[in-house]
């Protein structure tokens, strides 16, 4: 992902049954307690705002970032992305989370000017 540009963060699950998946909660910060920080969702009725891919990509999902919030994190830096499934049950047993480690990601500088993105659109 690239500082100051209009984006998709693709984030996939390996071996992610999603049948009974409800909805992931993703979370990414500029450091690891802190820090700038985005949330997104998608649930299983399509009423978040994350999109999961389809095809060879129905095990990933796109998080929608735009210049400003991607204008947020320092450039060069890493940040951490924690993508969070929840598992729907019957009202006996309500939501369970699935157990997820927090991963880091390099956080590139912009390699166009922003003139270049003003036509841009996601």
């Amino acid at each position: 992902m690239k500082h100051m540009t209009k984006a998709w963060l693709e984030i996939e699950f390996d071996g992610l049954d999603w049948t009974d998946v409800d909805r992931v909660e993703i979370v990414v910060q500029q450091y690891r307690d802190g820090g700038a920080r985005k949330t997104g969702v998608w649930k299983s009725d399509g009423s978040g705002d994350c999109l999961r891919g389809s095809g060879a990509y129905e095990n990933s999902l796109l998080m929608p970032w735009t210049r400003e919030e991607t204008a947020l994190f320092r450039p060069g830096g890493t940040v951490w992305i924690d993508a969070r499934p929840v598992i729907r049950r019957d009202d006996t047993f309500g939501e369970i989370d699935v157990e997820t480690e927090t991963v880091e990601v390099l956080m590139s500088e912009s390699l166009f000017r922003i003139d270049d993105f003003e036509e841009c659109e996601i």
